[in-house]
């Protein structure tokens, strides 16, 4: 009778079936199914579940590892009392075998998500490294943590060797204070900001570019402050400097087509206005005092004519020619409502290079009526001088200075100065000064003659 019974009981409960081990650690389980009984629920108790992990799908040496530390857990736990009867055992073969499902399908879950994060690594990490754009991951002390193609091929250099610089190397001397005023910014606020530099290409001489940042804190990982862009600009720099200097070639043959032809004509008719009115007036005719007006107006034409084509051909093609015209300028400027403006030149200051004369000049010009539009000055200073090599050019007034709504005014006049400035290859400094007032200094390295660049 035994026997039989056995029999009927292991054809009512099959064979456990052996557990697996899952390949991942196991998420959050869902609802599961409570067996009765209080024994079931102590041995359950003993099945938990451990965190959730973010690592990698496991391999062999993780799975003994994480064996090991559950039998250790399990060491440490007080053992529950072993079922007592059927029922319980039951109780637990079933808890044991739900619980085993819910692995599997955590884990073919896991398996699917894991899957899906890594195609949206590679797409991005392609996205990263194959843009167009320059990109460089930067950390809280400004070193480089990663480049994309386009960033090393930026620098003429591998990435291997771009990595863990500071980016700072790689910024020309001049534009490295400019530099890190512009990285204080961005480590103090989260908002975006950009600043052009030229950056240094070891080996490939140096580029301008402009440097977008955006802070990543947050969204990058745990030691990445920001990201930044590199666009390089050395064309269009050149672009602007080819297009300033034709620019002021054309005025400047518009000037003296001014003053070769039509000036030359209103001579003309000036004198025969002159012998006309002569006439008239010998034979005492009421016309000859018409004739007269008609040459005054005939002669502040000529006078107004020959300011315009000043104006559009400002500095001689001479050496002094830059002084004679900032002297002009200034002259020209004072008694203007009590203003006193004045220029003072170093020990015969000499440029032969017309385009640079011709550049400088716009510089100055433009101050000098930033000064008188917007500063509303009592004074304006002018001065030229050679230091270290280079030419400095320097407009300085007592004014009021520039608020936000003036430098928005003043915008188009200061974005020119300042890529004049730069097809010079200088630095254009603008800054208020004590007690009020605003200095603009323009500094450039002295001009090779045009004759000597045309025998080198």
């Amino acid at each position: 009778m035994t026997g039989k019974r056995s029999g009927q009981e292991s054809r009512r409960h099959p064979r456990r079936p052996s557990l697996r081990r899952p390949e991942v650690n196991p998420g959050p389980s869902p609802t599961r199914v409570v067996p009765a009984g209080d024994k079931a629920k102590s041995y359950r108790g003993n099945f938990q579940q451990p965190t959730p992990s973010r690592s990698k799908p496991s391999t062999a040496p993780q799975v003994r590892a994480l064996r090991q530390q559950a039998e250790q857990k399990l060491r440490t736990q007080s053992p529950p009392d072993p079922p007592k009867g059927e029922a319980e055992i039951r109780a637990l073969v079933h808890e044991l075998q739900v619980h085993q499902i819910e692995l599997e399908m955590q884990n073919e879950e896991l398996l699917r998500v894991q899957a899906e994060v890594q195609r949206a690594a590679d797409k991005y990490t392609a996205l990263f490294d194959f843009s167009p754009v320059a990109c460089f991951v930067i950390d809280a002390q400004g070193c480089i943590r990663e480049v994309n193609v386009a960033g090393a091929a930026l620098l003429g250099l591998s990435r291997q060797r771009v990595n863990r610089q500071r980016f700072e190397r790689f910024v020309a001397p001049e534009c490295r204070q400019k530099f890190n005023v512009f990285w204080r910014g961005v480590e103090s606020g989260p908002a975006r900001g950009s600043c052009e530099l030229w950056l240094l290409r070891p080996g490939h001489g140096r580029c301008a570019a402009v440097v977008e940042a955006c802070p990543v804190e947050g969204v990058g990982g745990p030691d990445e402050r920001c990201w930044l862009t590199v666009s390089d600009i050395t064309e269009r720099r050149e672009l602007e400097r080819q297009l300033l200097t034709v620019s002021e070639l054309e005025q400047a043959r518009i000037g003296q087509d001014l003053h070769d032809g039509l000036s030359q004509q209103i001579t003309g008719i000036v004198l025969l206005n002159s012998s006309l009115r002569e006439d008239l007036v010998s034979k005492a005719l009421p016309e000859a005092a018409a004739a007269g007006r008609i040459g005054e107006l005939l002669v502040l034409t000529q006078r107004d004519l020959r300011l315009v084509a000043r104006g559009l051909q400002p500095v001689a093609d001479v050496p002094e020619g830059l002084g004679i015209a900032l002297a002009q300028l200034a002259q020209s400027v004072s008694g203007r409502g009590g203003l006193a403006c004045r220029f003072r030149c170093g020990d015969q200051v000499l440029i032969p290079d017309q385009n640079t004369a011709s550049h400088l000049f716009r510089i100055a010009q433009e101050a000098v009526n930033n000064a008188v539009r917007h500063g509303h000055p009592k004074h304006i200073s002018l001065a030229l001088m050679e230091a270290e090599g280079a030419l400095v050019l320097q407009v300085q007034d007592d004014g009021r200075g520039w608020g936000s709504a003036h430098q928005k005014k003043a915008g188009l006049g200061l974005r020119i100065m300042q890529s004049r400035s730069e097809a010079l290859g200088g630095k254009l400094e603008i800054r208020p000064i004590t007690p009020h007032g605003i200095l603009v200094r323009c500094i450039v390295p002295q001009p090779v003659p045009t004759a000597q660049r045309e025998g080198s």
